[in-house]
This record gives structure tokens, sequence and C-alpha cells, in this order.
């Protein structure tokens, strides 16, 4: 029997099995239809790419494209690289200090096809677009009706001179993402990402925007366009050089944002609309660090705000609103679930649907998986999952949950379609609090892909479940 607080440290041997590596294919130019495979990984981009329109580039899991020329791909035809949770896809630095992003687009006169562009877990890192006009430092995605789809992809450490670090949506494009991770990127307007014309349209759900920077608007997000609508996203650790705004509203914008967490980000205002944009938010958490949350439009202007069942810190007029102390169960090791007693918990919008649990949804990005607690005599008093820390991570994480009582006990490694990745832990426990860690492998040994993955605890009082975002 295990008890007391017993560290499992979920790592194997593994028999490493040297091949010979194959060698590397050099690209540049036009390119037609064509597949990048593995087995002619990695690409090494001497020139600049682009893919012809009415063509597609695919790119199988586990490439790796390395630039060493600091240019860009332009794909005025369709790019397709979808890695799997276990073979992610690679755009790195190689040689070159730095590269030029990837612009998605179309030849201006040309309709652009109608299908998408799509990436699935991608990491792009590196970029830096700094030609004219410099939109988009990873992605610059613009032309009319153009589509692009992002599923857990990682856009870090990417630089864009005008707008949008990690990407810029401009000229009536279409994105859409889900379980991405926008970190450590930087522009002088929309640090992670920049909606820049009023006819362009973004669907962003489950994704985080930590670490981005910007000198003039919007550390995280700017945004000019009508129809932009967040959902279940995390916007933390952003900074802004002047302390100005984590989220601006241009004249024309329009953003939705549903059940989403804003909090200690580094600026004086988080959500700004004084150049005459409007918000909408409903079952969100504004808390942290700033002495303005929402800031109105300029005086004499109409208030475009609608906010609902939110938690604002300073307080906001509007059905269900409260002003309390969210109580995160651990915001300086980024845990922004809700802990013991939030008032945040169960007050979200009746008419919405329940949280997995079945109750009222509750507030912010992140809902409660029940109570937490310690009795006197140090045994837990409730079976509890504790969120994973550091979190996102690279490579390895620690995840704590505690026991009220004996018992059998799995913890296990999920993508987010429900696919076993790893076993962490199945064995006979004793009551306690008990830690495991996870080095980002799968069952036979291999790193697997940058994105969401869900950690599931299983023992006799239930089952309770919570998300991690490793970042490669």
């Amino acid at each position: 029997m295990k008890t007391g607080r017993h560290i499992v440290v979920a790592a194997f041997a593994a028999v490493l099995v040297l091949s010979s590596l194959a060698q590397a294919t050099d690209v540049s130019g036009n390119i037609t239809t064509t597949t990048w495979t593995k087995a002619n990984s990695p690409y090494r981009v001497k020139g600049a790419i682009e893919v012809v329109l009415n063509n597609i580039l695919t790119i199988e899991p586990g490439v790796d494209v390395l630039f060493d020329a600091d240019v860009k791909i332009t794909a005025y035809g369709l790019i397709r690289a979808t890695g799997t949770a276990a073979d992610s896809i690679r755009f790195l630095k190689g040689t070159a200090a730095e590269w030029g992003g990837i612009s998605v687009t179309s030849s201006g006169t040309v309709t652009p096809p109608n299908d998408s562009s799509a990436l699935a877990y991608v990491r792009i890192s590196g970029a830096k677009n700094d030609g004219s006009p410099g939109y988009g430092g990873a992605i610059g995605l613009s032309q009319t009706n153009l589509k692009l789809s992002l599923d857990h992809c990682v856009l870090s450490g990417n630089t864009a001179t005008t707008e949008g670090g990690a990407i810029s949506v401009d000229n009536g494009a279409i994105l859409y993402a889900r379980n991405c991770l926008f970190a450590n990127n930087t522009s002088p307007i929309g640090g992670g990402i920049s909606f820049r014309a009023n006819t362009t349209y973004g669907t962003i759900s489950d994704c985080v925007f930590q670490g981005n920077t910007s000198a003039t608007d919007g550390c995280a997000i700017g945004s000019r366009t009508p129809h932009a609508t967040f959902t279940r996203c995390l916007i933390t650790g952003n900074q802004h050089a002047n302390n100005t705004s984590t989220v601006d509203c241009f004249s024309g914008s329009n953003i939705t944002m549903v059940n989403c967490t804003i909090a200690n980000n580094t600026t004086t205002k988080v959500f700004d609309s004084t150049s005459g944009g409007k918000a909408a938010l409903r079952n969100c958490i504004v808390w942290g660090t700033g002495t303005v949350m929402l800031e109105a439009p300029l005086p004499g202007t109409s208030d475009p705000w609608t906010v609902t069942y939110s938690d604002i810190k300073g307080g906001w007029d509007g059905t269900g609103n409260i002003n309390a102390d969210p109580l995160f169960t651990n915001a300086a090791a980024g845990d922004f679930t809700l802990g013991t007693g939030s008032p945040c918990i169960n007050t979200g919008d009746p008419a919405d649907p329940t949280d997995p649990d079945g109750s009222r949804v509750d507030m912010g990005a992140y809902p409660t998986t029940g109570p937490v607690g310690v009795s006197v005599s140090g045994t837990p008093a409730r079976f509890a999952l504790y969120a994973n820390a550091p979190n996102p991570f690279n490579p390895a994480t620690t995840i704590r949950f505690d026991l009220p009582a004996d018992g059998f006990v799995t913890l296990a490694v999920y993508d987010v379609n429900g696919r076993l990745v790893r076993n962490l832990v199945a064995g006979h426990f004793g009551a306690g609090r008990h830690e495991a860690i996870w080095d980002g492998r799968d069952n036979i040994g291999r790193a697997v892909a940058s994105g969401v993955y869900l950690v599931r605890l299983t023992a006799p009082e239930g089952m309770l479940t919570r998300r991690m975002v490793l970042a490669r």
C-alpha cells in the first residue's frame, strides 16, 4: 500500500533504437500540388516559397520545416499541415536568425478557393514579419472569404512590426482556432492576435493567450472586426510596454466573449473601447492587475457594453454581475480553476448549457471540479484533482491529487478526442495527497505534440478531469 505524501514519477526505461537520419530536403520557389513527407524531413527552406493558386501543399505528421533563409511561405493555393497528438509538425528557424512567417492569401483579382487551409498539431516559432506592411508574425491571413482553421497549434515567440504578433486576420478573411496556445509573441498592436479590417471574422475557442506583449494597443488582442467570438479562453500574463490595454476594441469592432477568464495581465486597462468598439461579455471573469477593468467609450457616445453574469473587478451594471474575488485555486502558478467557496461557481447565465457535472454554468474559462479541503488531521477531506503545474508546460509537469480514503486509483492522459495517450498511475493508494509527473510522452515513449490534453483521475469516489497545455 502506498500511503502519505507519495511521489509517483511516471517515467520508464526505454530502449533507444538508432537509425540513419534521412537526408534533408532543400526547398524554394514555386510549389504545385505535392506532399512533404516525414521520410524526407527536415525540409530546409533556402529561398522564398510560393504555393501556386489552385494547388495544395500537404505536410505529413512529423515533418520539420527549417528556415535557412529569412524568407516566408506564401500560400496562394491551400496549405494542409495536419500533425497528430503523437507526431507534430514544426516550422522553426534553421540556420537563419529569423524567418518571415506564413502568408495565407489570394492573388487579389482571383476568387480564393472555397475550401480551407488547415493547420493541426503545428508549432510555429521564431518568425518575424518585418516587411511592408508587417502584419502577422507567424501567420498573415488576408483575402475576402479566405478561411484558415487552427487546431491544437502553438504559435510562440513570433514578432510582427505592425500588427498581430502571432497572427493577423485582414481583408474579410475568416479564422477558426480551437485548443491553441498563443504565447510570448510581440507586436505594436495585438501582441497575440489582430483582427485588422472590419469585415474579418473569427471564432476562437478553448485557447490560451499568455505572455504576449505590445507597445501601442492590445497586448493580447487587437480588434477592428464586427464578428470575433472568444469562448472558454484564458487571457493571462500578457504585458503592455506602456501599460495601456490587454484587449483593445477599435472603431467598428464587436467582440463577444463567453466563459472567458481575463486575469493577471500587466496593463492599466483590461478591456478598452474608447475608440468606439463594442463588446459583449457573458459568464466571464475580468480580474487581477490594472486600475480599470472595462473602459467605456468616450463621453457623449452610447454605452456599447453588454455585460451579464460576469465577475468584474470594481463592478459593472448588468444582470447577474458581481464584484468579488473569484478565489482562483492558485493564480500565481497559472491555475485559474475556481477554488472552494468561489462566488463564480454556479452563478453563470442560468439559460446557458450546464457544466460537465450537470450543475448551473460557472463563470470563467474553467468550471470547478468540486470542493477541495484538508481536515485538521492532515487527511484530505475531499476527493480532488488539482491543476497541473506548470501549465502550459515543457517538457514535464506535476499533477497532484487528494484521496480521502484508501482505494484503487488510475491517472491517465487523453487527447481531446478521448484517445488514451499515457497511463500514469494504476494501483492501490492510501488516503493522502499524491503526485505524478508527466514527461510529455505516450505509452511507448514518443514525445507527443504540442496541444491540449486531459488528465483523468478515477478512484472509488468518482472521476475528475482537468486540462493541460503542452507547449514544445
